[in-house]
């Protein structure tokens, strides 16, 4: 009989527990008298009407906490090893700033990403950006008309995409306006599609460069390295040619278009090639699966906003009936919306939904605290950088898959309680007492068992576990909930404790040495989450 075991929510109910009693309706005695009782196993005892809880024995809790001491890569396993993932997300559009839906991506993308590696996959990074269509034509057709505001090639990646952004808003504003600029502008689109007109051909590929350019500066803000750049501009043709090649096989001819039938497979019909022969975003879509196909890779994962569910759930199903093997290889993560309190869309303090002005927004709030705090920090500038960035992309990750999340700017910035901020000042203040102890000639004992620290010991085993299942399901949720629980059991232990005590030093060794298991796993689990810990805040 196979036993299904969870956690329980409290402690003192077990490590572990599970109501087979009830659901197979044997007598819970019964069972218990069966179950062979593994050497960890301290005790199995009936709680209730059929549940059974198991206890851990101490030397095992023990035995675990002592690898977290000694292992720098605690918590990561090989349940993946040997397997190749391609992990595409952030994808944002060129001609336009990251916004804040492509930061939710990066952060999902690269927390799932590293979730892999720590379970022994090799993960390569992709990024998949939109770099021709109508956007890119109003940004292209607004850059020519505002050319006496054209930055110099000298002047800053700010300036060059604030003048992006002033061109696509006067195009867009006129196009929908005025019909002879919406014919100039649909003329430009099929321009930069054919490349047959070098003065739009010169003036897109500045726009594109300078985007490029700005993108590869936010990735590294961001902490991301990309191994694959994938384009649409590089991958409509390919797809347009598969659509037009299965025509009558997996596509259909609908006045003047093409479309892929999708209700006939609980999908919505869509359009794959417009009556004007012009490729859409499942025609891409197309053509970006077959690209990947030739990059060797046992699984493909796309993380994008909700908004594309749609395009991606019929392009793949498309792609299915053309290369079955590859498509089911590939997995689809949506994110919803970053919301303010107010329910309604977030955006910066200057109305923008710039990912890079909402960091900033963050950071000038968390440079106002430390100004406020009496604490001196160092180096103010990159300590509200890391903060600004552990409060955001821990409120985005603690959500699971698809859900909208509700951002409060004073809430993410919390040292107590669900926040980024809390596990980073968490991680700093062990790290300043291990560096006291150290000062002091207190040296880092061996693990040892005591009741203040049972909740610690009990809750530290579990973390390579947790990771696991976080890399399996695709959900780095379980990663901060853990985290939490781990600093909030530290933090519990250190009201208790007096971990340092010049009078009692072997007792102060054995409190550092559960302290600095503590320190490993917040480090490595905040690296999981690409969280980055200040020395001091």
């Amino acid at each position: 009989m196979e036993i299904g075991l969870e956690h329980p929510g409290d402690l003192s109910h077990g490590d572990f527990s599970t109501n087979i009693a009830l659901t197979s309706g044997v007598d819970a005695k019964e069972l218990v008298e069966k179950i062979k009782k593994p050497k960890e196993v301290e005790k199995i005892e009936i709680a209730g009407p059929g549940f059974i809880n198991f206890h851990l024995n101490k030397e095992f809790l023990v035995e675990i906490t002592q690898e977290a001491l000694e292992d720098n890569n605690f918590g990561n396993g090989e349940t993946l090893k040997g397997k190749k993932v391609l992990m595409e997300h952030t994808s944002p559009n060129a001609f336009k700033p990251l916004h804040i839906g492509h930061f939710m991506a990066n952060a999902i993308g690269e927390a799932i990403a590293r979730l892999l590696e720590a379970s022994g996959a090799r993960v390569e990074r992709a990024t998949y950006g939109s770099d021709i269509g109508l956007p890119t034509a109003k940004a292209v057709w607004g850059m020519l008309q505002l050319k006496s505001e054209e930055p110099e090639e000298s002047a800053s990646l700010e300036r060059k995409m604030e003048f992006i952004g002033n061109a696509y808003a006067h195009a867009s504003a006129l196009y929908e306006s005025d019909p002879e600029i919406k014919k100039q502008i649909d003329e430009i689109n099929i321009h930069i599609y054919k490349k047959d007109e070098e003065k739009i051909l010169s003036v897109y590929q500045k726009g594109r460069r300078w985007s490029l350019e700005y993108l590869e500066k936010v990735y590294k803000r961001l902490n991301t390295k990309f191994d694959h750049h994938f384009f649409e501009s590089e991958v409509f043709e390919e797809g347009s040619r598969i659509v037009k090649e299965n025509l009558g096989k997996v596509f259909e001819e609908s006045e003047g278009a093409i479309i892929f039938r999708g209700e006939d497979h609980g999908l919505h019909t869509r359009v794959f090639v417009t009556s004007k022969g012009a490729p859409t975003y499942e025609a891409k879509e197309i053509g970006l699966h077959q690209k990947k196909s030739k990059i060797p890779f046992d699984i493909s994962i796309v993380v994008t906003g909700n908004e594309q569910s749609g395009v991606m759930e019929v392009g793949l199903k498309a792609f299915e009936q053309i290369d079955p093997e590859t498509a089911k290889k590939t997995e689809h993560i949506s994110h919803g919306l970053m919301l303010g309190k107010n329910g309604k869309k977030l955006s910066s303090r200057k109305g923008s939904s710039g990912a890079e002005e909402l960091v900033d927004t963050v950071k000038e709030e968390v440079l106002k605290k430390i100004k406020e705090s009496d604490t001196e920090v160092k180096n103010p500038e990159q300590v509200a950088e890391d903060i600004a960035m552990g409060a955001l992309k821990y409120q985005i990750l603690k959500q699971g898959s698809g859900r909208n999340i509700i951002f409060d700017l004073e809430q993410s910035l919390s040292f107590e309680g669900d926040s980024g901020p809390y596990l980073q000042y968490t991680l700093t203040r062990i790290n300043s007492l291990l560096e006291k102890a150290k000062e002091q000639g207190i040296n880092v004992g061996k693990i040892k068992y005591s009741e203040s620290g049972g909740e610690l010991l009990k809750t530290i085993y579990r973390f390579p576990e947790i990771v696991e299942r976080a890399a399996n399901e695709y959900a780095p949720q379980y990663v901060t909930t853990y985290l939490i629980n781990l600093a909030s059991a530290f933090n519990s232990f250190y009201a208790q404790e007096k971990i340092i005590d010049t009078d009692d030093k072997e007792k102060s060794s054995e409190n550092l040495a559960l302290t600095w298991a503590v320190s490993r796993i917040l480090k490595n689990g905040l690296g999981i989450l690409n969280i980055a810990t200040p020395e001091r805040m």
